[in-house]
């Protein structure tokens, strides 16, 4: 079951904008969230009653999020009014704001306002259990709380239970886009610094054999060592800081720190158990917003060819070309997240990736590799960045298909495609497993079944 929970109504105008960001960072999480799972029972709205309208907000950020799910996703929408005990139990006047509001939506527009989508709740129930054996005085009141929530708490069971699940799988949506894009930052700043590699060392090989009278081999032709790269994914999930003071660099290798090995049980990353009261890690002293999960790691191997002048060159140029691919690519992909309002508060996902690899390696001692490593990935980002300034300067909008268009041409490739596309795809899988690992499984059936007979 999903729970979509927003405060849908004034504030204060002193914190507009800072409500309007945190509302958008809110429906992000919500959609990033979703995507970790194949089906979706219910989609519960939580209001309030008596209220005399919604936010523009809640509107906006609601509509986003149904515009990124099938117009079947109607048929799973539930609203949920809380502190309904001054409004007899009911929606109260929130319920002609919701109705018109919904008539407003074309997804929303057959759904109909009545005891199975409106579910109307008390919160001073949680108080019955502490007040159970004393205070006299409200104990009526708070038990009269309690049956009628639990009333409405076994509706919305039977809700869940009942309703068809909603699929998400198939959806081809924002969200799905802004996904991959996300995903395919880690295998891209990985493609980056093998090709810078690579190139590197065919270069040194073709200048062996101009200069050289002898080549290791025969023919003119050179053993050469290229790097691949692969994510291998773990069987559990790692608390790690990202910052460049505490990562470790290896031949142009970065090494997340990890701080808690097998984090597992807590919904945020604030409530890992590395953290202290104030948002420290006990390991390595970073705030808690230098830290992510990781459930996948790059694994970094390399692999002797046989070459000649010609294949070389070719190989080279290959390399080199892809690149170019790559970066008109990301351009256009970063193009679409800044084109969509709603993902505003992403930033450019591809450029911090790779300015916080440069930052992890200018923060260590350099060897060779990691300096040909280091060159290369800014090459990548100032090349990056002027494709994004260009394109900034057209008229020219790209759709979720023409996204998964110009991933899937990436994955095509003929040296980097297959590796990018096995990353991306260990990348999500293990992010989705991740969100999964944290969710915790109630028996509804059975509780239903056995409330109902009390």
């Amino acid at each position: 079951m999903l729970i979509a929970s927003y405060s849908a109504f004034s504030r204060k105008s002193v914190n507009k904008y800072l409500y309007l960001y945190q509302d958008k960072i809110n429906a992000h999480n919500i959609l990033t969230f979703v995507s970790a799972y194949e089906k979706i029972d219910l989609i519960c709205v939580v209001v309030k009653p008596n209220e005399a309208r919604l936010t523009e907000n809640f509107k906006s950020c609601l509509r986003e999020i149904l515009r990124n799910l099938h117009d079947s996703a109607c048929d799973n929408v539930v609203f949920c009014v809380t502190s309904c005990k001054a409004s007899n139990y009911g929606p109260g006047d929130t319920y002609d704001i919701l109705a018109a509001f919904c008539c407003g939506l074309p997804k929303l527009g057959g759904l109909e306002l009545s005891r199975d989508t409106v579910f109307c709740f008390e919160n001073e129930t949680v108080r019955f259990l502490a007040d159970c054996v004393r205070d006299d005085d409200v104990r009526p009141s708070v038990e009269q709380s309690w049956r009628k929530s639990m009333e409405s708490t076994r509706r919305l069971m039977r809700r869940a239970v009942e309703a068809r699940p909603h699929s998400v799988v198939e959806t081809l949506s924002l969200n799905n886009a802004r996904r991959t894009i996300v995903a395919l930052c880690r295998p891209l700043v990985q493609t980056a610094k093998c090709v810078a590699v690579n190139v590197h060392e065919l270069k040194r090989a073709r200048e062996k054999i101009a200069y050289c009278s002898s080549t290791d081999l025969p023919g003119g032709r050179v053993e050469i060592g290229l790097r691949r790269f692969r994510f291998v994914d773990l069987p559990y999930s790692a608390t790690v800081c990202t910052s460049s003071g505490c990562c470790t660099i290896d031949r142009g290798i970065m090494y997340e720190r990890v701080c808690h090995e097998r984090c597992r049980w807590s919904p945020t990353i604030r409530m890992c158990r590395a953290f202290d009261a104030a948002g420290r890690c006990v390991h390595c002293g970073c705030g808690y917003r230098r830290h992510a999960w990781s459930s996948c790691v790059p694994e970094v191997t390399c692999v002797k060819v046989v070459l000649d002048v010609r294949e070389i060159e070719r190989r080279k140029d290959q390399s080199m070309d892809e690149v170019a691919t790559l970066v008109d690519a990301c351009a256009k992909l970063s193009t679409f997240l800044r084109d969509n309002e709603f993902f505003e508060t992403l930033g450019d996902v591809i450029s911090d990736s790779v300015e916080r690899e440069l930052d992890s390696l200018g923060a260590s001692p350099s060897d060779k590799q990691t300096q040909v490593v280091r060159d290369g990935l800014r090459c990548f980002l100032a090349t990056y960045k002027h494709h994004v300034a260009s394109l900034a300067a057209t008229d020219r909008r790209y759709s979720p298909r023409d996204v998964q268009q110009m991933i899937d041409e990436l994955f095509t490739l003929p040296i980097n495609g297959a590796e990018l596309k096995e990353g991306v795809s260990i990348v999500q899988t293990s992010t989705d497993d991740a969100v999964k690992k944290r969710q915790k499984f109630f028996a509804i059936r059975s509780w239903f079944t056995s409330s109902c007979d009390q």
